[in-house]
């Protein structure tokens, strides 16, 4: 008989052993310790498997509520940071403390020039493809 590897092996396994034993307790009296420890074992095994089973669904409510957290942590962050921006000026090199690029000057262009616009790429020649040598040729 194969050993019982998983939790519910495990569980079915003992479950059948301590059956099989209180049918036949006249002829196993010196067990009688063993089995009342591995009976308050399998009661503990129990007890621990349903608060694994309570404490998982508490780490799935735990998780969401953390997500939840986390979104609305951004959220107030932007918003905060956007009252800081409105508050110190949208160019002030302070804003870097609060990890946020202020707006720098572009570069500016004199009034009078506009820009080039800008020339098309030349255009290559056209290419013929070269003859094909003929191949030899044969009367026929």
């Amino acid at each position: 008989m194969k050993t019982p590897k998983t939790f519910r092996e495990v569980m079915v396994d003992v479950e059948m052993l301590l059956g099989a034993v209180k049918d036949n307790a006249d002829k196993l009296a010196n067990a009688e310790a063993l089995r009342s420890q591995l009976e308050q074992t399998l009661a503990e095994l129990k007890d621990v498997a349903i608060r694994r089973e309570a404490l998982q669904a508490a780490k799935q409510v735990l998780s969401q509520d953390l997500k939840e957290r986390v979104a609305k942590a951004r959220d107030l962050s932007v918003d905060l940071r956007a009252v800081i921006k409105g508050t110190i000026g949208a160019r002030s090199e302070q804003l870097r403390q609060f990890s946020v690029s202020p707006r720098r000057a572009g570069v500016r262009r004199s009034r009078g020039t506009t820009p080039e616009p800008a020339k098309p790429a030349p255009a290559l020649p056209a290419t013929t493809p070269a003859p094909t040598p003929a191949g030899p040729v044969t009367n026929g």
